[in-house]
């Protein structure tokens, strides 16, 4: 898939004035990424993309936690002394 923002997938974006549109360009036209914008006075904004390329996701991560690591119970154990996670 495309990254968001380029020319095979530009950011869709919905303004309510002019100069609303202006600052969204000129961020655009900033950080080079291909858009297409309503300027719709009447509809609510949209700029729900501008939102995802400007804050991107967190990389996820594994909560995989070590035989010597403490116990994600909070019981401030080892995890692998831990009577609380042998129950499970």
């Amino acid at each position: 898939m495309a990254k968001l923002g380029s020319k095979a997938r530009p950011l869709m974006l919905r303004v309510q004035s002019e100069d609303q549109a202006y600052f969204v360009a000129a961020t655009c036209a900033k950080h080079g990424w291909e858009y297409i914008m309503e300027i719709a006075p009447d509809e609510p904004e949209d700029l729900s993309d501008l939102d995802q390329v400007v804050t991107p996701a967190a990389p996820v991560r594994s909560a995989k936690v070590e035989r010597n690591g403490p116990c994600p119970c909070g019981s401030g154990k080892k995890y692998k002394k831990c009577s609380q996670t042998r129950e499970r």
